[in-house]
This record gives C-alpha cells, sequence and structure tokens, in this order.
C-alpha cells in the first residue's frame, strides 16, 4: 500500500484471516469467489485498490456406520463452515436385526441426546452410529394346558437363547409350538 511508480512490478502481500481462506484478489470490496482477478503484474497509470476475498473455510464431519469394532466405512460425510455448528445428517443408518440409536463422539460411546455435536472447527470430526439389537416380545401360551415351568418371556433381543416353558394338558399328549392357537402337530415349530 502506498505511492508506486507507473511500471513498477506489483508484489501482493501475504494475508491470514482465522477460519477463511483467500480466494483470491478483486479491484471491488463487494466482490465475490467469481469475481477474483489476476492482478496486474506492472503498477498502471492510474490509482488501484486490490481487495481480499475470502471463503468460509469448510471441514467434513464424517458419520461412521460402526457396524463393528473393526469398520470404518462411513455412512455419509458433510461439509460444515467453520465456526458452524455441526448437524446430524437426515436419515438414518440401517443393519440388519438392530435399531439405530442415535450418533455418539466414539466408537462405543453415549449417545449424543441434546442434538449438541458441537461447532466446526479446522479439524475433521467424526461421530459413530450406536445400535441396539432388535427385541421383540416373547410370550408363551399353553392353549388349554397349563405351564408347568416357565420359559423366556418378555422382551428377547434378536438371536438370545429361548428356553421353552414346559406343558401339560390332561388327555393330551404335547407334540410342540405352534405360531397360532388353530395350529396343528404339522405346523409345530421346532
Amino acid at each position: 500500500s502506498g505511492l508506486v511508480a507507473f511500471g513498477t512490478a506489483i508484489e501482493m502481500p501475504m494475508v491470514n484471516r482465522t477460519d477463511w481462506k483467500m480466494a483470491g484478489w478483486a479491484t471491488s470490496a463487494n466482490a465475490t469467489p467469481n469475481d477474483v482477478e489476476t492482478p496486474a503484474q506492472t503498477m498502471p497509470d492510474n490509482d488501484l485498490t486490490y481487495y481480499a476475498i475470502w471463503i468460509l473455510k469448510t471441514n467434513y464431519v464424517t458419520w461412521k456406520r460402526n457396524y463393528s469394532e473393526n469398520d470404518d466405512a462411513n455412512f455419509t460425510a458433510t461439509p460444515v463452515e467453520v465456526g458452524n455448528a455441526i448437524t446430524a445428517p437426515s436419515g438414518a443408518p440401517t443393519r440388519e436385526h438392530y435399531q439405530f440409536i442415535g450418533w455418539s463422539a466414539t466408537r462405543d460411546g453415549d449417545v449424543i441426546t441434546d442434538g449438541n455435536y458441537g461447532t466446526m472447527d479446522e479439524n475433521k470430526k467424526e461421530f459413530y452410529a450406536r445400535w441396539e439389537l432388535n427385541k421383540n416380545t416373547l410370550t408363551w401360551d399353553a392353549n388349554g394346558g397349563t405351564i408347568v415351568t416357565s420359559g423366556t418371556t418378555g422382551l428377547v433381543e434378536y438371536g438370545a437363547a429361548i428356553t421353552e416353558p414346559t406343558v401339560e394338558r390332561n388327555g393330551y399328549t404335547f407334540k410342540g409350538w405352534g405360531a397360532t392357537a388353530a395350529a396343528t402337530e404339522n405346523d409345530a415349530v421346532e
């Protein structure tokens, strides 16, 4: 900045701005990154002002699907401008036999329940999907008989071992369990 003689080589200064990156120079203070110009190499025969044009830095938040301890695959990655709040992606990952329960800052950490994922800075961020095994209600119906010893009942996680109850009914031989009250011996589930 200052008086520069006509024809003198122009040297552009080095400039920095926290959380911003420089897009280039323009002769208008209201210029956008699309208006960036190649500065003159030498001083013209008129006054000249160049303005630094800035773009807010963007970094990526990676949302990991976290299927297992060794799974490092991404569900998605979202760009977030430095200084802005991080928000969870729309939609949720899916996993067979599991229910997605939210995102965590660590692979096995607590789910972030308040929606506060922090503010983007110059470091990349990662969040991990957290899962819970599907649970279904298991009920045993003796269908006219009596349950003698109890078995597994209530909410049962997918894949959990199930203990059948012992049942009896006067005048009948137990043949197995069916999915409906009208099931016959041929419908028995083993």
